[in-house]
């Protein structure tokens, strides 16, 4: 919601705009004027190859075909064992993770 999210041909993603619900992936910042790198410890050198936006989270997946999650946290970004209400940066779906499957394609919504 009142944010963009901008995905490079180099996999990084960039993001501005309104981070009410820690959906930027930007810790401690309330807004962003204009489109700023995000730096993720948990991706570190792997290439961002997909992005997902619903109305108050993101969801990432790069190019091992690990899932990553952030925003609001209200049952919908596949962390059943956290009780954060928000996740501020990209934080790994294991339920994939642990497959023998990876996510190719996702899509979010703000209602589910």
């Amino acid at each position: 919601r009142d944010c963009s999210y901008f995905l490079t041909e180099k996999g990084c993603l960039w993001s501005c705009g309104l981070n009410n619900y820690h959906q930027l992936g930007h810790p401690g910042i309330t807004k962003l004027l204009v489109p700023t790198k995000v730096q993720f410890r948990q991706i570190k050198d792997r290439k961002i190859t997909h992005i997902a936006c619903g109305r108050f989270h993101v969801a990432l997946i790069v190019d091992d075909g690990q899932l990553f999650t952030f925003g609001l946290n209200a049952g919908h970004l596949g962390h059943p064992k956290t009780n954060d209400l928000y996740i501020q940066q990209p934080l790994l779906v294991t339920k994939f993770n642990s497959q023998s499957e990876y996510v190719q394609k996702l899509v979010c919504s703000d209602y589910a």
